[in-house]
């Protein structure tokens, strides 16, 4: 079952692809990046952070702020920050003046990896629950 945010992301990207003056107009946008490493609230695992805004513009309203959380099987940055034809998707929302986010969970991408993933699962007990998840959304949230 396919979530409400993860359709309007599909729609955004289909409707990039009908009307070619959106990726033009996301190439064009001056927009600011900044990645940054954050504490996941566990010693020695850090959460990477990838923020991007229309350049200059440092307030948002609730409305106009997205942060992307990837799956079980990649990073962040390939699914949401890989451009195609030059442009990605959170190139495309941050054109649009959104402030877009995105989260590399513990041991993706450019998160560190916690000890026990180098271990045998057999050694030690799960890494997370469900409430793990809201816990490093919750880390991602409190940098901005």
């Amino acid at each position: 079952m396919i979530s409400d945010l993860a359709r309007l992301c599909l729609a955004a990207f289909a409707m990039s692809a009908l009307i070619p003056s959106v990726g033009a107009d996301a190439k064009s946008a001056k927009l600011e990046t900044t990645d940054t490493m954050i504490p996941s609230g566990d010693p020695g695992v850090e959460l990477f952070v990838r923020n991007k805004h229309p350049a200059g513009k440092q307030s948002f309203s609730g409305d106009k702020i997205l942060l992307f959380v990837h799956g079980a099987t990649y990073p962040a940055e390939t699914a949401f920050d890989l451009p195609i034809e030059g442009v990605s998707m959170m190139d495309l929302l941050a054109a649009r003046g959104y402030d877009v986010y995105l989260v590399d969970v513990r041991g993706y991408g450019r998160s560190t990896r916690p000890p026990e993933m180098s271990q045998p699962p057999a050694a030690n007990k799960p890494m997370s629950e469900v409430s793990g998840g809201n816990r490093a959304r919750q880390s991602s949230i409190s940098v901005h």
